[in-house]
């Protein structure tokens, strides 16, 4: 939708497969267990957003900033603990820049950077241990349009 000459306000939502992993240390809530040496890793199994996007066309390139609401599909767990694990979607919120460009009437290209907060996870593990773990990440990633 364009609003000025040149302002350019719209929506956009994405859907993606992801293979993001971290792993941190565990904070332990029993004294006793304190050797314990767990982990706590986290993989990120999917993420969308659904998002507003404000920017300025100059010419056939368009810069713009970005931010709406993110979902992810989340597996925390303990390695070697099975019955350790959390899995759950979580909701949160993504915001970024980016830069789109039009090769042609039917072609545009874009990069853009997003981070995103799904909040704090908290899961219970081997050895009376709990996962206290916030959900942030970034991501930077370029796209190809075709328009029909």
């Amino acid at each position: 939708m364009m609003m000025g000459s040149n302002v350019v306000l719209g929506i956009t939502g994405d859907f993606a497969f992801s293979s993001l992993h971290s792993s941190s240390p565990s904070n332990f809530t029993n004294a006793p267990f304190y050797s314990c040496g767990v982990s706590c890793d986290l993989d990120v199994n999917w993420f969308a957003t659904a998002r507003a996007r404000l920017g300025y066309a100059m010419g056939n390139t368009m810069p713009y900033i970005t931010g709406g609401a993110a979902a992810a599909g989340l597996d925390a767990y303990f390695p070697g603990f099975a019955a350790a694990r959390g899995r759950k979607a979580r909701v949160g919120w993504t915001a970024g820049a980016g830069i789109e460009h039009a090769f042609s009437s039917n072609v545009t290209g874009r990069i853009e950077y997003l981070y995103t907060d799904l909040g704090r996870l908290n899961i219970t593990g081997a050895c009376n241990t709990r996962c206290f773990t916030d959900v942030k990440f970034s991501i930077v990633r370029a796209g190809l349009d075709f328009h029909f």
